[in-house]
């Protein structure tokens, strides 16, 4: 079985960083950046099966990336990562997104590879 393509969008680049690296120790193949515009170009150029997206990003949001990766991949998994802790205003913001994830900064490990590898 092929790795799990991640693509990892967050602004937070000592955050984003050590995750890329711990989670291609688990075995996925990642794609990382930390500026939401190059996230674009790679999403529709690329083959990915889940989007691991901060939510809260300058110049394109993690829920538009969201977006626009459902309309060039149909079954990728959407994990969004949030520092926010008003889950009221992120379920309005991801009212029109259906099936994704979401992780609280900071997260566990543990939680973030079995939403990967689809045992969570």
């Amino acid at each position: 079985m092929n790795p799990p393509r991640v693509i990892v969008v967050d602004d937070e680049t000592m955050l984003v960083e050590p995750l890329a690296r711990y989670l291609k120790m688990k075995g996925c193949a990642v794609d990382l950046f930390d500026d939401s515009e190059r996230a674009l170009a790679a999403l529709a150029g690329g083959t990915y099966d889940v989007g691991l997206f901060d939510i809260n990003m300058p110049s394109v949001s993690g829920i538009e990336l969201a977006t626009r990766a459902r309309a060039h991949h149909d079954g990728i998994r959407i994990i969004f990562m949030t520092g926010d802790i008003d889950q009221e205003q992120i379920a309005t913001r991801t009212a029109g997104l259906a099936h994704y994830s979401l992780l609280q900064k900071p997260f566990d490990l543990a939680t973030l590879l079995a939403l990967i590898f689809g045992k969570g």
